[in-house]
C-alpha cells in the first residue's frame, strides 16, 4: 500500500511533463533550480556579504571531520558524501542529514527539496537520479 501510494505521489509530479515537449518548462514543472544539494548549498551574496555554504565549507567547519580534497566534493556533491556514510549506522547520511535540515531555521523545504522518486516507486536522493 505504501509504495503504491508513493507511486501515486510521484505521477503527481510527472503526469504533468507528459503534454510538455519543451525543455525549459519541463525543468520549471520539476523545479530543476530548487532542488538537490547544490540548490542551497553554494556561495550566496547578500548586499556586499558573501556566504559559502557549500556541501565542503559545510563539513570543512566540523572539527571531527576527516581532511576533504575540494575537487572531489565539488565535482561529485553528496555522493562523494556517501562513499562514506552511506551506512555508517548512526553516522550514516540519513541519520545525520534528516534532524540538520528538519530542525534548521534556514531549510525551507520539503522531502521533494532532496529526494525524488525512482521508478520503482522508492525515495531516492535527486543528485543521484538528476544530473544538472
Amino acid at each position: 500500500m505504501k509504495k503504491i501510494f508513493v507511486l501515486l505521489i510521484g505521477l503527481l509530479f510527472i503526469f504533468p511533463l507528459l503534454s510538455f515537449a519543451d525543455e525549459e518548462k519541463e525543468d520549471s514543472i520539476l523545479h530543476l533550480e530548487e532542488r538537490g544539494c547544490g540548490s542551497c548549498h553554494k556561495v550566496v551574496t547578500r548586499g556586499d556579504q558573501t556566504f559559502d555554504y557549500t556541501l565542503y565549507a559545510e563539513v570543512k567547519n566540523l572539527e571531527e571531520h576527516p581532511a576533504l580534497k575540494k575537487e572531489r566534493v565539488d565535482e561529485d556533491g553528496v555522493l562523494y558524501c556517501l562513499l562514506c556514510h552511506e551506512d555508517m549506522g548512526k553516522k550514516s547520511f540519513k541519520v545525520i542529514i534528516h534532524p540538520i535540515h528538519y530542525f534548521s531555521e534556514h531549510f525551507e523545504g520539503n522531502c521533494f527539496s532532496c529526494h525524488d522518486i525512482s521508478t520503482d516507486g522508492q525515495f531516492v536522493l535527486f543528485d543521484e537520479v538528476w544530473k544538472k
